[in-house]
């Protein structure tokens, strides 16, 4: 009898949401705390909002948020430099909040919107709520240090030289203007992976819909237009608010070729027989490469590519697909 009773706690326990929100939730803050899987923190979240709910959801990222915050709060008080780089550090909070925000907007507009809107919805909450640490990364001369890093480690420029400079500086421009679709990548890969996690059903039609993805002509011109004051910016410098607006554009469009691009890639493993581990295996490159410096130079820039090739060239394995399915997946 003591045994049944023993048996009957640990499953009404078990059935309990709030331990499993509890769970997934030290697991988004493990998984973004250790760095390289900081790309896929969102996914446990994302979890806790298809099992249980938008509610559930909204406690979840609270908790990953209040978590963070005490850990960087425990950092900074061992921290020798803690006066010189605490309002800075407390700054970069905001990516998290960004983020977890974002996975909480497009969960509650996804049913509402069509989701080229939420997308643009979520950049520019993106923008909003990131804009104040960007501002401060302009001003502050580490920021370019690490630039400089970047650059020394990519090209063996070996330090110096006018061309150096020029080229820190365009970069560091670069990374400011298009912030916000770091983040939209983050949320959007976490809400996609979560769902396909959580659902055999959904894995099965997503898979399906995803590799027929084709985007509408309507954004060639808008991704050649901003492109274009994408160069006027660059030459003339109007303005930092012209260059955020006109590459937060820029990057919305470059990123939904992006998509498509990796919709090639998808519907080629579909025409290879190839199963569930090397589809997930590719998204999860994508989106941990995204955060690895220089390979994410290599897919923010191959990807859209790639999916703008589909405008003047015709990829035979795709032909099938896009026939029996016209227009944008939901």
């Amino acid at each position: 009898m003591a045994n049944q009773h023993g048996q009957n706690f640990w499953h009404s326990l078990g059935q309990q949401p709030w331990l499993h929100v509890l769970g997934m939730g030290m697991a988004s803050v493990l998984l973004y705390s250790v760095g390289f899987t900081m790309g896929i923190f969102l996914i446990p979240l994302q979890l806790v909002h298809e099992r249980w709910g938008l509610g559930n959801l909204l406690y979840g990222a609270g908790l990953v948020l209040v978590s963070l915050f005490l850990l960087l709060e425990y950092d900074l008080a061992r921290s020798i430099d803690a006066d010189t780089t605490a309002s800075l550090m407390r700054l970069t909070m905001l990516m998290p909040a960004a983020m977890v925000g974002g996975l909480v907007l497009l969960n509650s507009t996804r049913r509402k919107l069509h989701w080229t809107v939420s997308l643009g919805v979520l950049q520019v909450a993106g923008a909003v709520i990131l804009a104040p640490l960007m501002v401060r990364f302009l001003r502050e001369g580490p920021f370019l240090e690490f630039i400089g890093l970047l650059v020394e480690g990519l090209f063996e420029t070996g330090g110096g030289g006018q061309g150096t400079e020029d080229l820190i500086r365009f970069l560091g421009n670069a990374m400011v203007r298009t912030y916000a679709l770091g983040n939209t990548v983050m949320v959007l890969g976490g809400f996609f992976l979560g769902r396909l996690v959580s659902s055999r059903d959904y894995r099965k039609s997503w898979g399906i819909g995803f590799s027929r993805y084709q985007v509408n002509r309507v954004w060639l011109w808008i991704f050649i237009v901003s492109g274009f004051l994408g160069l006027i910016d660059l030459r003339f410098n109007p303005g930092l608010v012209f260059g955020l607006v006109v590459w937060t554009i820029l990057s919305c469009a470059g990123f939904i070729y992006g998509v498509q691009g990796l919709a090639i890639l998808w519907a080629w493993l579909i025409n290879r027989r190839g199963g569930l581990a090397p589809k997930g295996g590719l998204a999860v490159l994508v989106l941990v490469g995204m955060i690895i410096p220089g390979v994410n130079l290599v897919i923010s820039l191959g990807l859209p590519l790639l999916g703008l090739s589909e405008t003047w060239i015709t990829y035979t394995f795709r032909v099938k697909e896009r026939k029996a399915h016209e227009g944008n997946f939901k």
